[in-house]
């Protein structure tokens, strides 16, 4: 009775720690060595039997194991004092069976302990506890690998942080002549018309530095959307800052476990800041743009962002010399990392993400 209490105690505690893990431990039994043909017999098929129902995985190929558990039955041999042996007397047990847990990598011994028995039938009760005894000396290594490779690219949130190179681009809208005027225009009579656009100045090109802060919300698991703060330098007339707020629709896809694949499509509101800008457009900029993630430990992930915003309507601008409108697009690219917060699966078994 005191024996299975403390078989009992057994399957609850070390049953309890390896619930979710154990699955993925594969264990080879081979044919047992020792004893009498039915013995072998016996031992094989119950140890299978009772690996299964402890949740481990069994295998009849020692190749795909990740553990080796060998058997043997050895009579109880009694060594005196003057170095003889001979076997137990008969109100002892009569037999050993002997448990050997080797790491199939290498053959190297993990656990290796015996326990005494006369006949098969008493073994009923202890084999699940030799069992759980054996394998409670197997490295939480192997089992905490298991954890979901996919936390990284499952998470409810994430801060995302870029250093970014934009290529802002305006182009001078002259399809009305009252678009452009000189500073006589502008400064003295404000009804008369001014000089033509000279061909060099129809077009601005401002490639510079800037920077995006942004926060994802993944809803689902194959759709986010992202709220970012972007920091554009550059505008017609002076290199100044162009805060842009931006809203982005994402549609991650995952074929592989190290990395993962996120078109969007978005919209951007520009806030010019420069003394040059006097009037904005009041319409924002859309476009899309593509992001290739790895994995960057388990929170989160390195990204590189390529993105192309076409802003409706005319950006204008007004100096001392001119007011124009201009035609605004802006192609960035994007280097950072993204940190995740709050996993989405718990573990690979009950992940939707594991078949990607």
């Amino acid at each position: 009775m005191k024996k299975g209490v403390i078989a009992l105690f057994w399957l609850f505690a070390v049953g309890f720690v390896y619930a979710q893990t154990r699955g993925d431990t594969i264990i080879y039994i081979p044919m047992p060595t020792g004893g009498t043909a039915t013995e072998q017999s016996y031992f094989k098929e119950n140890f299978e039997m009772e690996t299964i129902a402890a949740g481990y995985t069994t295998t009849e190929n020692p190749n795909e194991a990740d553990y080796i558990l060998r058997l043997e039955v050895q009579p109880n041999m009694v060594m005196y004092d003057d170095g003889t042996e001979e076997q137990a007397p008969p109100d002892e047990p009569q037999n050993l069976l002997e448990l050997r847990l080797l790491q199939a990598a290498d053959n190297s011994e993990v656990v290796m302990f015996n326990f005494p028995f006369t006949e098969v039938e008493e073994m009923y009760e202890y084999n699940l506890y030799l069992l759980y005894q054996a394998m409670a000396n197997v490295p939480l290594t192997k089992l905490t690998s298991q954890l979901d490779p996919d936390h990284w690219r499952n998470k409810w949130l994430y801060i995302r942080g870029s250093i970014d190179y934009n290529i802002s681009n305006y182009q001078a809208d002259v399809k009305d002549s009252n678009n452009w005027q000189s500073s006589t225009a502008i400064g003295n009579d404000a009804g008369a018309q001014g000089d033509p656009l000279e061909p060099q100045n129809a077009r601005s090109t401002t490639p510079m530095i800037g920077g995006t802060l942004g926060l994802e919300f993944q809803f689902l698991n194959w759709m986010a959307v992202e709220g970012d703060m972007k920091f554009v330098f550059g505008d017609p007339e002076e290199s100044t800052l162009v805060p842009t707020v931006g809203v982005d629709l994402k549609f991650p896809l995952k074929p592989s476990k190290h990395f993962m694949l996120e078109p969007y499509v978005g919209v951007d509101v520009p806030m010019f800041t420069g003394t040059t800008v006097k009037n904005t457009s009041t319409f924002a900029a859309l476009g899309g743009g593509f992001q290739f993630g790895v994995k960057g430990g388990n929170m989160g992930a390195f990204f590189v962002d390529t993105e192309f915003m076409y802003t409706l309507g005319n950006v204008s601008t007004r100096t001392s010399y001119r007011k124009a409108d201009w035609q605004r697009w802006v192609l960035g690219f994007g280097i950072g990392y993204k940190l995740g917060f709050f996993n989405r699966n718990k573990d690979p078994d009950q992940s939707p993400t594991a078949s990607y």
